[in-house]
């Protein structure tokens, strides 16, 4: 069985037994509804037995053995490894399973957001085990993955710590990079490339920064205005992967280009890119650098600008 958060995955798939072993699978493809931070945790999930740690190497499960103790399984939109009772749907077991789960013994038992079990006896997650190991057919055995529905937009943003180049002219924004906006230290300050000023020292040179996609996000705590209050915290999501990056000038005796991070290669963590600049004519000193972001798929181009100044320019434009 497989269930997603959002766009569309086949629900119920027969497993079969290849090379001996059981597998099978299933097609997941991107659609309505999609979550605002773009991020879809999708999970699959079956009857089979709780893991255990097999002390005595009899291949069976003997009273005091470490297991792993399974409740139910919940649909985890945050992919945090927490049941949100607001948000999070879960499949209830049909055996007796009111009690607290035990707690591994074991580090090689622990659970974490990719085993989504309602584990803790409080009142927002209350206990779903049986407190004992469930042997076949009594327990649902689950697997939760997140994959990230890009956008074809783009939102670059200068990697933290920020460049001491940087004049300080672009805008700030809050990225989402814990699970809960809440938290304390869940929100770290980026500075968005576009229309920033980048101070340089000689006549070519480097400078990085994140190839963001433009997904809006997850609300921050108690939001007022929910479009302004999403925008403030998005995901460092990345772009599609196969999304191209490339740089230019339209300074005339300026050269610009992609050095790195072009294509975007397939990951669920946002990737950088590097471009170099070049003064190829000594009599100019202020330069615009135009890089372009291309979805594979689409063909949808972003852009955005730096402006890269150096000697007299650089001091007129407050550099340090």
């Amino acid at each position: 069985n497989f269930v997603a958060e959002g766009g569309q995955v086949e629900a119920v798939k027969q497993i079969q037994n290849v090379n001996g072993i059981a597998r099978t699978t299933a097609n997941f493809v991107s659609a309505e509804p999609r979550p605002v931070d773009g991020r879809i945790t999708i999970t699959a999930y079956a009857l089979g037995e709780e893991s255990f740690i097999d002390l005595n190497g009899n291949n069976a499960y003997d009273l005091g053995e470490p297991f792993q103790d399974l409740g139910n399984v919940f649909k985890d939109r945050y992919f945090d490894g927490f049941y949100d009772p607001a948000i999070d749907e879960f499949v209830p077991l049909t055996i007796n399973n009111s009690s607290a789960c035990v707690v591994p013994t074991n580090p090689l038992l622990f659970l974490d957001a990719s085993i989504p079990s309602m584990s803790a006896a409080t009142a927002t997650a209350p206990g779903t085990c049986d407190a004992v190991w469930s042997g076949a057919g009594q327990v649902y055995v689950r697997r939760a993955a997140e994959t990230v529905l890009s956008t074809s937009g783009s939102r670059p943003v200068w990697n933290k710590p920020a460049d001491s180049r940087l004049l300080g002219a672009g805008s700030s924004v809050k990225l989402q990079v814990k699970s809960d906006p809440a938290a304390a230290g869940a929100t770290d300050i980026y500075r968005l490339v576009a229309g920033d000023t980048l101070c340089s020292a000689s006549v070519a040179g480097t400078f990085s920064f994140l190839v963001g996609d433009a997904n809006p996000g997850r609300p921050k705590a108690n939001f007022v205005n929910p479009l302004n209050d999403y925008d403030q915290f998005p995901r460092l999501n990345p772009m599609a992967a196969g999304t191209t990056v490339s740089a230019s000038s339209p300074t005339t005796g300026v050269s610009a280009a992609t050095v790195a991070g072009s294509p975007v290669p397939s990951t669920t963590q946002v990737s950088g890119a590097t471009v170099s600049y070049n003064f190829t004519d000594l009599t100019v000193f202020d330069a615009i650098v135009a890089i372009t972001f291309t979805s594979p798929v689409s063909g949808t181009s972003t852009s955005t600008t730096v402006r890269v100044v150096r000697g007299a320019s650089a001091t007129a434009a407050g550099c340090p």
